[in-house]
């Protein structure tokens, strides 16, 4: 086994210690299991929002994108998760948090009937399975290529783990691993940009990217895919405000104005590691120009090009 295979298998069981260990915050409660117990501060609840949108979209979709269309198709995702997040805490952060919900759809209980509330319940969670899906694909496409194994194992082992870590502490889980998660991949997303950057210079890696791959065009153009970036940026920005795993965050903060801050916590990290990631998908056009899975660029370059530590 590698030495990042090492450090991966570490950190996979920390997490299942950490959230199986958050059984006994939970105490037999329906509302600390599910928000909490509305009682996270705001470093907690911005941590746990930021986690959420920096996801394996955001990260890996993003390199991908960025080295097959240009900056705009990869950017487009942390783009549009902070937008959400930006809405959010603008409009709807502080009065959602003051109604006390458990779920978003109590809301629609509360101000229809619960007819609407299921209706709403049935809609969310199907297409938050499918949000869901592409996040357990890029784990399980992560761990299938550290350990070496077969993708569709690897899927199910990763979605056996977050299952029972989960469902032994609820939101208190989530609170744990996406602390001990997301600060750490961050630095290693920052600390490797930074280092291709100083050990080859940015003229290395600019000489291999096409003009239109950064210029506005992304955004302007329907040649260079402008209609599907701002589709994506969009459906992204507006349409995951009433996301589920926001939302729960949302509820589980201890007060109105914390809930607001953490939203804009999360949309300014996201964009932070967001472009980071698109910035090592456009010098993957240098170090590996023929990679065959243009999707295994940023994992190739986390093997390859970086030490250990960023990795």
């Amino acid at each position: 086994m590698t030495g990042m295979g090492i450090g991966l298998l570490v950190f996979i069981l920390m997490f299942l210690v950490l959230g199986i260990g958050m059984y006994f915050l939970v105490q037999g409660s329906g509302k600390r299991y599910i928000i909490a117990g509305k009682s996270l501060p705001f470093f907690l609840v911005g941590s746990m929002l930021l986690a959420q949108s920096l996801d394996a979209n955001a990260t890996m979709g993003n390199s991908t994108g960025v080295f097959t269309g240009g900056f705009w198709a990869g950017f487009q995702f942390p783009l549009g998760l902070a937008l959400c997040l930006f809405v959010t805490g603008m409009f709807y952060a502080k009065p959602l948090n003051r109604m006390n919900l458990l779920t978003l759809p109590d809301f629609y209980f509360r101000r229809y009937n619960w007819l609407t509330e299921i209706i709403v319940s049935l809609l969310m969670a199907f297409s938050f399975a499918i949000l869901v899906a592409g996040n357990f694909a890029g784990s399980a496409w992560i761990v299938s290529i550290i350990f070496n194994m077969d993708y569709t194992w690897a899927l199910i082992l990763i979605a056996l783990f977050i299952f029972i870590y989960t469902v032994a502490g609820g939101l208190y889980s989530c609170a744990a691993t996406d602390i001990v998660q997301i600060y750490p991949a961050i630095l290693g997303f920052v600390g490797a940009f930074i280092y291709m950057l100083y050990y080859y210079g940015w003229s290395y890696f600019s000489a291999a990217i096409p003009a239109n791959y950064m210029d506005l065009s992304g955004l302007t153009s329907a040649s260079n895919g402008a209609l599907l970036n701002w589709a994506g940026i969009l459906a992204l920005g507006l349409g995951d405000v009433v996301a589920l795993d926001f939302m729960e965050r949302v509820f589980a903060a201890k007060t109105p104005e914390i809930a607001k801050k953490s939203c804009y916590y999360g949309a300014g990290g996201t964009l932070v590691a967001g472009i980071v990631c698109s910035f090592i998908g456009l010098m993957g056009l240098t170090l590996f120009p023929d990679i065959a899975d243009p999707r295994m660029i940023l994992p190739t370059i986390a093997q390859e090009s970086v030490p250990f530590i960023f990795g």
